[in-house]
């Protein structure tokens, strides 16, 4: 952690566990330690995360939210099998395992094409859903994006949908299926 410190300040020569400790007991920064994959590992086999103190508190936020709609019970429908790659088939089971959908992948390897595909099934189930994405360009590049595959719905913004009116949010979602696209860029 340190040494990643010490390279994105360029000519920073201090003691960067110091500023570490300066920055979380001055609230900016925030230590989170899991058993994840990535991150810094540290002695006892966990790893250590350093982000800012509002990052943190959003992956903690989401994470919460995540865990209370994991334990709702499980309401996708069947979803039709396709000619899907194998990627494709073993990101679509693994995130049709619970209640909470979530498509990983990196750049063209089919988590558009695989979202449109579970979402002709909500529709054709007759269930209601919302599209969003964090920002207008977003919503609009992802609803070309599902027309170009031959699904002809919607994208909106996350603030549009919710109301928000510059200070709050004035609506919620009743949709009982609410697909976030590019969900690592909202706040």
């Amino acid at each position: 952690v340190e040494t990643a410190i010490a390279q994105s300040i360029d000519g920073f020569e201090g003691d960067t566990q110091k500023a570490v400790r300066l920055g979380v007991r001055a609230g900016v920064l925030d230590v989170m330690y899991t058993d994840g994959l990535e991150g810094q590992p540290t002695w006892d086999g966990t790893y250590q995360w350093v982000s800012s103190s509002k990052e943190a508190q959003l992956e903690r936020d989401l994470a919460g939210f995540i865990q209370e709609f994991s334990a709702m019970p499980n309401r996708w429908p069947g979803i039709p099998l396709w000619n899907e790659g194998e990627h494709q088939h073993e990101q679509l089971m693994r995130s049709l395992e619970g209640p909470v959908g979530i498509l990983l992948g990196s750049a063209g390897t089919g988590k558009t094409f695989t979202a449109a595909k579970v979402i002709e099934a909500v529709r054709d189930a007759k269930k209601s859903f919302a599209i969003i994405a964090p920002t207008g360009k977003a919503a609009v590049r992802l609803t070309e994006a599902l027309a170009e595959i031959g699904v002809n719905e919607r994208a909106v913004t996350a603030h549009s949908k919710m109301g928000f009116d510059g200070v709050a949010f004035r609506r919620s979602i009743s949709e009982e299926f609410l697909f976030v696209d590019e969900a690592s860029m909202v706040e």
